[in-house]
């Protein structure tokens, strides 16, 4: 995969042990992604929460396309399996990733869009919101660097994340008309 990379954007090497204890299953995860000077530390920590969660051999990374999410897995050319998105999702870019895109995803942490988007959750059966702890997502940011190094622990409703000496752990809310874990949806 060649990154596209602007003046002010971070190259980052990242490395991330996912475990999920529920499903008995164990990854390791080594990539390069780029931290846009313009996207935000709080925002770059979900993109880099959803790649581990969502891993999968077909994902890709948005290198800076306006018509993409942030995150995906293409079906074809116009279509996706999985579109996510990360924080705050419009009504039209929600309506127009259900219309191309058979899973819809949304990280984010709690807040009054998110309230809303539960509110209205039935009306879009394709939308899994997933929802984490400020809290650790703020403290994760804090820990940017060119090499960043995670073991990531998934244990039912409980995300824990390991960066160096540091630990934060989050209950993790997934909203959905239907629930599906994880690993069941992308494997």
């Amino acid at each position: 995969m060649s990154l596209t990379m602007a003046a002010g954007d971070l190259l980052i090497k990242a490395e991330i042990d996912v475990s999920r204890i529920d499903a008995h299953a164990f990854e390791h995860i080594e990539n390069q992604l780029v931290k846009p000077y313009c996207q935000s530390e709080h925002q770059f920590i979900q993109k880099l929460i959803a790649y581990a969660l969502l891993h999968h051999n077909d994902i890709s990374i948005n290198q800076g396309n306006n018509d993409e999410p942030e995150l995906f897995i293409r079906r074809n050319q116009t279509q996706f399996s999985h579109w996510i998105e990360l924080g705050e999702l419009t009504e039209e870019k929600l309506e127009k990733a259900e219309a191309k895109s058979e899973h819809v995803w949304l990280f984010c942490d709690e807040n009054d869009h998110v309230a809303k988007l539960k509110q209205k959750i039935n009306k879009h059966p394709k939308l899994q919101l997933v929802e984490l702890e400020s809290k650790m997502v703020d403290g994760l940011a804090q820990q940017i660097a060119r090499n960043m190094a995670w073991t990531l622990i998934l244990d039912q409703d409980q995300l824990s994340i390991a960066s160096g000496d540091q630990f934060w752990s989050s209950k993790i809310n997934i909203y959905h008309p239907l629930t599906i874990p994880f690993y069941d949806i992308i494997h």
